[in-house]
């Protein structure tokens, strides 16, 4: 009884080269693909966190002329406040 020997990975000679080489063309160009996809998933999230932060400094910018108009409005109300005040006095 003879055990078969395990067989090796190898080329079939049925196998034309063209063939060969347009797999590895193939994978090489994925390869490539994917590598560009990288890029600009990279590119894209640079840009979101820029907007992102444009938009934060934005809203920032707009609450803080907000606070200084509403510190202008209680200004008022207190000096209005104060006036009532000295009325009720005299």
């Amino acid at each position: 009884m003879t055990v078969p020997k395990k067989e090796l990975w190898h080329f079939d000679k049925g196998i034309p080269l063209s063939i060969v080489v347009l797999v590895i063309g193939q994978t090489l160009g994925a390869v490539w693909w994917v590598g560009g996809l990288a890029k600009q998933t990279e590119e894209n999230t640079k840009r979101i966190a820029h907007i992102e932060a444009q938009r934060v400094n934005e809203r920032v910018t707009t609450l803080e002329y907000q606070r200084i108009d509403d510190r202008g409005s209680l200004v008022r109300i207190e000096n209005k406040l104060d006036r009532l005040i000295e009325k009720e006095r005299q």
